[in-house]
């Protein structure tokens, strides 16, 4: 019997061995004790545990450490409550102990100075003398922790300065693979005062308090097995005795209270410490795996589904009150910490976490057979959150293993399949104001070793600013923090693509991430000061609290009007390239209220308080009027009502009170027009919010030149918000036919009443109600100059209607073989992979447009191209696509289609543009034995595009291996080659063989990695 067999009957979260996150995934993979995880196959343990590295490499460690010793291991794993230590830890005591001993007062510490009850970790007890605190320790341990604590107090500090209440795990963005370092400093600092541990408390409150509170927030996460924290945390540590563990305790709530960050309800004696400690660290795997599960992903699905199944708009606020309410009930845990905690530290991570999903939720209507990686942005959520809802999907996340499998003859790698979930950062506008101009910061972030070597690319509204290679270090698979400047621009739209690196060392696109930076204001770009002294573009939902400073960037000829509660700094001209901006400083105080004038013309473009916050919904928007304001076209409601027009909501940061003091004012020509309300946010600690549903008043006219929306502060007397916009009675519009090659296309839009419709540079002409009207421009044109006027001319609105703005790109060698005959991939051998690039590139911003690119009835490419940037697709990539088992080569074409309008369920809304002419395989028809007068031959149906080669053989079979009776080589332009006599009378006797078409190298050896198999028969 060997020593590991005692641990048979033992279950493994008993034994001392790695943490409690260690036996907890242990378990979850289906081992129950230790002998089954150690006797478990390699293959095994890599398909239960996934990409989990960091358990992988653990169990591995271990079983090294029983192969050196089994007897001392077992005996060390069935002592976990002996607090055996290591052979680190025992160096470290010896050294502690002949280290002289720290006095006090000239006298011996003894062991009632270091725990004395009941006080703070920084005071003596009550008649002592003051307990010397000794300095942080000058060594590289000590070094590391002070750094950690100046970039840890930065992040906290950037996190403060938002005015709300703000978490621990929320700062984990800006350390990526630093965590386990940090970790490792403090493990190290603990166990070298291990017998002094109050000395070491004094250190940590001194020296290193923010650095500590994001060390017990990531140890939260990990230690928690879903029953127990504490004492799986202070196990890990080696803290085992009951007072020091009471005191660190309070010390993570001192040094939380010293930077004033929130604390779980003082009422809450039996879990304050626990819930606190669970909020800080993001909540645990365990936690977010119900709540995605019970309420999260339900509620993303439905919104999804049914737009306005929540109201207006479903945010943090709303998923809250569902819960609460008993719509979505998670577990009896996760309710007891929402159920009480304040609402102030709750929404905005349910904000975050509903981003995620809703993200999620939209994914899963691509078709299920193109759902390859998705990147989401991570959104400020613990690693806890999102490897909850990867593991939830089915899918691997972060940090994430996987093997290597074969599909018919063509290596691929299975840690790459569809369904793979990515994380990132969220990139950041700067602006500089040293050199005037504003530039995008990308964070450092790690991703899965199996993507080492792949590239990512960083493009701003199109272009490509920046390539970093996913590289390998001591920390992981990185991908550094860079940064660029950027010009003068309305908004920024940026995506990342990950690309990844295909045979013949072509690129193709993997996954992408979009991120738009757009203004909160109209007219103007709003950049908050953070406490390291750079300007931050402001983000929905950012309120002023207290003083800030604001840097408005204006275009020139317009100027910021500040109302009262703002005081004017300076005004600064910005570099040469952004010199037609002007920059405002301004401090802005709780509730200010400002505007931005036209100089020219004193007409005001924007207005805007403080307190009060409005969104506008625009997916009616069709293009944009002459002088700048949204223009809206007609879609038909149940009740004559025009659904096309805004939703404007508009929230109160101090609640109901404030919302009764609006006024609201809708003009239309001259024509004054009610607004009903509705109320989406209800009363309470949560601020409330209205939405003003333009698309349900009354007898909107459907041709309009200029609408008003005012919204004013009756006891202020001063305007908070005002939005202008357009009205055309053009509907269903929608791109209905492409011409292949020229790419023009045609869009069709019905008149909702008899109007005079004329393009730029022809004549009117007359459209009746409900006849349709044809507008012929090029795919990848993104504006059409349109005038739209009554029948009468008595309204007019001159405007430029957005079309679809998609064009393509296929490589001219590619084509030019299309044209002759169909392609294979045999070309992608002749050619190298790389020349069947297919570029599709999205102009400008549009939300209803979309594209894919079908093989056949196999999708290629799917992307949501509501943003402008450029996207790459390969027929040749992956192989897969044209090797096709079993070798029914059909002839396919390569088409994409353009979705583009609000029409598709009518029969319109999209167009197909025919690409490529393909075939299956390798160029070559279904071969065939033929009988000839010279004898038999093995013909292909089709001329070889490349050198090809083949071999006839027995399959494999339990009693023998695989045996090849017959080569031959095909080459280029030829056809057939003859047959020997025997292996005819194979074929007559009807013998089970089986041939192998593959290319040929240079040299003429084999290539079986893109060879085809099927039955030999005549």
């Amino acid at each position: 019997m060997r020593p590991l067999d005692q641990l048979s009957d033992v279950s493994i979260e008993k034994l001392s061995v790695g943490d409690a996150a260690f036996r907890r995934k242990l378990k979850r993979a289906g081992y129950a004790t230790l002998p089954e995880a150690f006797d478990a196959p390699d293959r095994d343990v890599d398909r239960r545990l996934g990409r989990d590295f960091r358990t992988i490499d653990a169990l591995d460690a271990l079983k090294r450490s029983y192969q050196a010793d089994p007897s001392a291991f077992v005996a060390k794993a069935m002592d976990r409550q002996s607090g055996a230590r290591s052979d680190a830890d025992e160096v470290i005591a010896r050294h502690a102990a002949t280290r002289p001993p720290v006095r006090t007062e000239g006298r011996r510490m003894t062991r009632s100075d270091s725990y004395s009850r009941n006080s703070p970790p920084d005071r003596p007890a009550s008649g002592q003398s003051r307990v010397y605190v000794p300095p942080m320790p000058t060594d590289q341990t000590g070094k590391c922790l002070l750094e950690f604590e100046a970039r840890a107090k930065r992040s906290l500090d950037a996190l403060a300065d938002r005015g709300t209440d703000y978490l621990a795990f929320e700062a984990f963005e800006d350390f990526a693979a630093e965590l386990d370092e940090l970790s490792s400093c403090f493990r190290t600092l603990l166990r070298r005062y291990q017998r002094q541990m109050r000395i070491v408390y004094g250190i940590i409150l001194a020296h290193v308090p923010n650095a500590f509170i994001l060390f017990c927030a990531d140890q939260v996460r990990v230690s928690f097995d879903g029953e127990n924290l504490w004492g799986n945390l202070f196990a890990s540590l080696g803290i085992t005795k009951q007072k020091p563990q009471q005191e660190f305790k309070r010390l993570m709530i001192a040094c939380l209270e010293k930077r004033g960050m929130p604390t779980y309800g003082s009422d809450e004696r039996d879990f304050y410490y626990f819930y606190t400690a669970m909020l800080h660290g993001g909540l645990s795997q365990d936690l977010w795996r119900d709540l995605w599960d019970k309420a999260l992903l339900p509620i993303a699905r439905k919104a999804v589904r049914e737009p306005f199944a929540f109201g207006y708009q479903v945010d943090g606020r709303k998923v809250l009150a569902e819960i609460r309410e008993g719509s979505y009930v998670p577990n009896a845990t996760t309710l007891n910490i929402l159920g009480k905690a304040s609402e102030t530290i709750l929404v905005p991570m349910l904000d975050a976490a509903l981003a995620v999903a809703l993200a999620v939720a939209q994914r899963h209507t691509v078709p299920s057979s193109h759902v390859g990686v998705t990147m989401l942005t991570s959104s400020g959520l613990p690693d806890t959150a999102l490897d909850a809802l990867s593991e939830l999907q089915g899918r691997k996340g972060r940090g994430g293993h996987g093997g290597q499998s074969t599909r018919g003859g063509v290596q691929t790698s299975s840690s790459r399949r569809a369904g793979d979930l990515l994380y990132l950062p969220e990139s950041q506008l700067l602006l500089d104001l040293n050199i005037g101009q504003a530039r995008i910061r990308w964070k450092k972030c790690v991703l899965p070793e199996e993507y080492q070597g792949d590239r990512v690319d960083f493009f701003v509204n199109g272009n490509l600013l920046r390539s970093a290679e996913v590289a390998r270090d001591v920390r992981g698979c990185i991908v550094e923090e860079g940064s660029a400047t950027l010009p003068p621009m309305p908004g920024y739209e940026v995506e990342i693509k990950l690309m990844h690196k295909g045979p013949g060392d072509a690129w193709a696109e993997e996954a992408s991430l979009e991120q738009a930076f757009v203004r909160t204001k109209p007219g103007c770009l709003e950049f908050l000061q953070i406490p390291d002294g750079t300007f931050r573009l402001r983000r929905r939902g950012d309120r002023i609290a207290r003083k800030r400073t604001v840097a408005y960037v204006v275009k020139g000829g317009r100027r910021v009007v500040p109302g009262p509660g703002m005081e004017p700094i300076e005004t600064r001209s910005p570099s040469a390239e952004w010199s037609d901006r002007t920059i405002c400083l301004f401090e802005v105080a709780p509730g200010a209220s400002g505007s931005i004038i036209e100089e020219a013309t004193g007409r005001e473009l924007a207005t805007w308080q403080e307190d009060v916050t409005v969104t506008i919904e625009k997916s009616g928007c069709i293009g944009f009027a002459s002088d700048g304001v949204d223009v809206y076209g007609v879609t038909e409601g149940l009740r004559g009502e025009n659904d096309s027009l805004p939703v404007v909501t508009v929230e109160a940061a101090d609640g109901v009170s404030a919302l009764d003091d609006l006024d609201v004012e809708l003009v239309c020509d001259g024509r004054r027009y009610s607004v009903m309300r509705r109320v989406v946010q209800g009363t309470g600690e949560k601020p409330t919010a209205i939405a003003l549903p333009l698309r349900e008043v009354a007898f909107f006219p459907r041709l309009a030149q200029r609408c008003t929306l005012v919204v004013r502060r009756k006891s202020l007397d001063v305007s908070v918000f005002t939005y202008a916009f357009a009205v055309v009675p053009l509907k269903n519009m929608a791109v209905v036919q492409a011409v292949a090659g020229t790419a023009l296309a045609t869009y069709m839009m019905t008149a909702a009443e008899n109007l005079l419709v004329k393009e730029d540079g022809e004549q009117p002409y007359l459209i009746q109600k409900d006849n349709c009207y044809p507008l012929h421009a090029p795919l990848a044109q993104e504006w059409a100059q349109l005038s739209v006027a009554s029948e009468d001319q008595s309204a007019q609105v001159d405007m430029s209607l957005r079309l679809a703005g998609v064009s393509v790109n296929v490589g001219d060698e590619v084509r030019e073989i299309s044209s002759e005959r169909p392609l294979s991939y045999a070309d992608a051998y002749e050619l190298g992979t790389a020349k069947g690039e297919i570029v599709i590139t999205a102009h400008g911003a549009c939300e209803r447009r979309r594209a894919l690119l079908m093989l056949g009835d196999q999708p290629v490419f799917y992307r949501d191209m509501s943003r402008p940037g450029i996207h790459y697709a390969n027929i040749f990539s992956p192989p897969e696509l044209l090797l096709r088992m079993p070798g029914d080569q059909y002839e396919l074409e390569l088409t994409l289609t353009v979705f583009f309008g609000a029409t598709v369920a009518k029969g319109h809304g999209w167009v197909d543009l025919p690409l490529l002419r393909c075939r299956e395989g390798l160029g070559f028809l279904r071969p065939q034995v033929l009988n000839t007068p010279s004898g038999h031959i093995l013909y292909l149906g089709a001329p070889a595009t490349c050198n090809l080669g083949a071999e006839v053989f027995w399959p494999a079979r339990s009693d023998r291996d695989e045996k090849v009776v017959f080569r031959c080589d095909f080459p280029k332009g030829s056809d057939k080659t003859e047959l020997p006599k025997d292996l005819v009378r194979h074929l007559d006797a009807h013998r089970r063989l089986w041939i192998r078409y593959y290319p040929l190298t240079l040299f003429g050896g084999p290539e079986y990695d893109y060879s085809l198999t099927m039955p030999f028969e005549r």
